[in-house]
């Protein structure tokens, strides 16, 4: 049991619960969560649910990936005056690992979201993601990521500049990890 979803504060009245479980095998995992429960403002009327699913496949030590899925749904809280509008969402997203050497390594992700409504980014919208990182470790405990992004939506939702937006949007990041611990 939650209060809240998203949120520090309560905004209701209500709680929400959460079931989860998994499958776990020597080479994947399967974890299945639900959370239901009433989480429109100030209101204990309308249900939210969200049921997610991932399959993560570890088939050996070089090669790891996952295949992520969820699907959502919000009732409108104004019930008593007949709105009782459903709102949905879904994504799913799959990833991979590769270590190339005992230093180097790629991945990549991509990513599909349809928000119907426009409940979840406050727009009707379909969205794309793609990411390709590539991973250098530079003595144990340092690391350095280069990567890129694409981001791709069906209606203008990045921002261009102060006042334009556009359907697409790029991002390159480079960054420097550092870990700290006992050494393995």
């Amino acid at each position: 049991m939650v209060n809240g979803w998203n949120n520090v504060n309560k905004t209701n009245g209500g709680a929400t619960v959460g079931l989860t479980s998994a499958y776990v095998k020597p080479k994947y995992t399967w974890d299945v969560n639900y959370y239901g429960g009433p989480e429109n403002t100030n209101t204990t009327s309308g249900m939210r649910n969200l049921i997610d699913t991932t399959v993560l496949l570890t088939p050996s030590s070089k090669f790891n990936a996952y295949i992520n899925y969820d699907y959502g749904q919000n009732r409108d809280a104004i019930e008593a005056q007949g709105d009782t509008k459903l709102n949905r969402w879904q994504g799913a997203a799959i990833a991979a690992h590769i270590p190339t050497s005992p230093m180097t390594s790629f991945s990549a992700r991509g990513e599909w979201f349809k928000d119907y409504q426009g409940f979840e980014t406050g727009t009707a919208q379909a969205l794309k993601e793609v990411t390709i990182t590539y991973e250098y470790k530079w003595i144990e405990g340092l690391l350095a990521r280069f990567e890129y992004r694409g981001d791709f939506s069906n209606v203008p939702s990045f921002h261009k500049d102060s006042s334009a937006m556009v359907k697409y949007q790029n991002t390159f990041t480079v960054g420097l990890v550092a870990f700290f611990g006992p050494k393995r």
